[in-house]
């Protein structure tokens, strides 16, 4: 399906393939295998063009947006190599928002702009993995003694 809206798009299957990185052949074979699965011939060709069937153009207008949402999501979730992507959810009670947090958070998010960081702010001892935590801040003699502790 990739590959037919790439040919569909660029009117091409020799410029389909330049994008998609491979031969013109194997456009033009993943086309064919795609038609044969659905029945219907989905693009006119000649020597010289190409020219979307109307089948071809519904497929198009049904399923390019679809597709394009799900490569876009597809990129939002994913990471360069050595990026650092997702959310940090942190249980801190109030007196180490400003001692231990704001001094670092600015310059964390700086180093980490992909990263989503939710403090949660709350005087109460939570179990944090139960409850979703990445982690908690606590003086040492309130951690259980199965946690791990920094």
């Amino acid at each position: 399906l990739h590959v037919f809206l790439a040919v569909a798009r660029l009117q091409s299957f020799r410029g389909a393939a330049r994008e998609l990185g491979v031969s013109t052949a194997a456009v033009s074979q993943s086309v064919r295998q795609l038609e044969e699965q659905l029945s219907v011939v989905l693009l006119h060709r000649t020597t010289r063009s190409v020219s979307l069937t109307d089948a071809g153009r519904r497929l198009v207008e049904e399923a390019g947006p679809g597709l394009a949402q799900a490569a876009a999501a597809l990129h939002g979730a994913s990471a360069e190599p050595g990026e650092v992507v997702g959310r940090l959810k942190l249980s801190v009670p109030r007196a180490a928002v400003s001692l231990l947090i704001a001094p670092v958070l600015s310059a964390f998010r700086a180093r980490y702009p992909r990263v989503e960081v939710d403090i949660i702010v709350e005087q109460r001892l939570i179990d944090i993995v139960a409850e979703g935590y990445d982690a908690g801040v606590r003086l040492s003699e309130t951690i259980e003694r199965d946690m791990v502790q920094v």
